[in-house]
C-alpha cells in the first residue's frame, strides 16, 4: 500500500516511520519528510507565541481594566509557567524570543482593544513588558 501525502496524511506518516524503521531510504517520500520536520519546530514556537499572547493579554487587561480577577492571576502565572517549560526543552527558540514576543503582543492588544471595549490608544502601541521583566533568568536558564 502506497500512501500519498495529501490524499491520506496519517497513511502516510505510518507508512514512512515503518519505511524509516525497514532502512528502506530510497522509498522515503523525502521532500515531505523534510517540509515535515521543518513543521515540528514550527509547532513549538507557535506554541510558544500562543502563550505569550495569552500573558499579554491579561497583563494589559489587569493593568488598564478597572475590574480585576483571579483568573488573570492564574492564566497570567500558567501562561508564564507553559512559555518557560517551551524554552527549556526548545532552546534554540531562545534567539526568537524578542521576535515572537513582539509579535504575540500585537495580537494580544488587538484582543484587549476587543475584550475591553477601551479606547485603541489606551493601550501602548509597543510591549510595555521588557524580556528581562518577563523571564528575569533568561540568560541563566536557557543558555
Amino acid at each position: 500500500m502506497s500512501c500519498q501525502y495529501d490524499v491520506d496524511y496519517v497513511g502516510w506518516t505510518c507508512e514512512q516511520a515503518k519505511l524509516l524503521l525497514a532502512g528502506d531510504y530510497s522509498a522515503l517520500d523525502i521532500q515531505h519528510l523534510h517540509d515535515e520536520i521543518l513543521s515540528l519546530g514550527e509547532i513549538e514556537a507557535s506554541r510558544f507565541c500562543n502563550y505569550a499572547q495569552i500573558y499579554f493579554l491579561h497583563r494589559l487587561k489587569k493593568r488598564y481594566q478597572k475590574k480585576k480577577t483571579k483568573s488573570w492571576e492564574y492564566s497570567i502565572d500558567n501562561s508564564l509557567i507553559h512559555m518557560r517549560s517551551i524554552l527549556r526543552r526548545n532552546p534554540s527558540l531562545k534567539p526568537r524570543v524578542m521576535q515572537i514576543l513582539t509579535e504575540a503582543y500585537i495580537e494580544a492588544k488587538l484582543a484587549a482593544e476587543y475584550e475591553t471595549d477601551l479606547d485603541e490608544e489606551t493601550f501602548p502601541s509597543h510591549c510595555p513588558f521588557s524580556v528581562k521583566e518577563i523571564f528575569p533568568t533568561l540568560e541563566e536558564e536557557y543558555l
